[in-house]
């Protein structure tokens, strides 16, 4: 998912702006966790330390979670977008006035 870029040209991920806008998390961080998750049980399937069959039936679970989470993050407002973008231009603007950066 993209996000808008700073002074510094660096890109500031969409769901950083949402915390910054809604001051809670979009699921993004959700997501990763899940996806962490599944890494290390597809290593342990690789170890045999856990069932082939039992991987499967969890990779299934973890996958409409993250089907269900990504539609979550899809059903954001528009206007997040537009506010987002403000916001970071008036975070942009103290940055260079102030030389400060926002916590």
């Amino acid at each position: 998912m993209k996000g808008a870029s700073g002074s510094s040209g660096s890109w500031w991920p969409m769901d950083t702006i949402c915390k910054i806008i809604y001051g809670r998390n979009t699921g993004l961080e959700k997501i990763d966790v899940i996806n962490d998750k599944l890494n290390k049980a597809r290593t342990a399937v690789c170890y045999e330390r856990i069932d082939p069959a039992d991987f499967l039936k969890l990779k299934a679970e973890r996958e409409r979670e993250i089907a269900a989470l990504e539609r979550q993050i899809s059903e954001l407002p528009r206007e997040l977008t537009r506010t987002g973008y403000q916001l970071i231009l008036r975070i942009s603007r103290n940055e260079i006035t102030t030389g400060q950066f926002p916590d």
